[in-house]
């Protein structure tokens, strides 16, 4: 499995070249988490070695999956941990540019 997440500015390698390539290699599960956040979870069709998307979460929703393992995802944590994580790098960036 794998999962990505990035800014806009690399959208077409997220998109487009990661997946070919992770396809390429056979990687079943391929997630992508956008800004908002919204979490893209893709399938590998391995008759056509692309990903199909299997599953769009958006902000607040809560699903319980069971492929690629059992595991609940909880929209709106992963929306309160981004938040926070944007905070901490504001708060790091002005000592880590010294």
């Amino acid at each position: 499995m794998t999962i990505t997440a990035g800014r806009c500015a690399r959208r077409t390698g997220r998109r487009i070249t990661k997946p070919a390539v992770y396809a390429e290699q056979g990687i079943p599960f391929y997630w992508r988490i956008e800004a908002e956040p919204r979490l893209f979870c893709h399938r590998l069709d391995p008759a056509t070695s692309t990903y199909a998307l299997d599953l769009e979460l958006a902000p607040g929703e809560k699903v319980d999956l069971t492929e690629p393992w059992s595991l609940t995802v909880d929209m709106g944590e992963l929306e309160s941990l981004a938040v926070h994580l944007v905070r901490t790098v504001a708060t790091l960036r002005p000592r880590l540019s010294r």
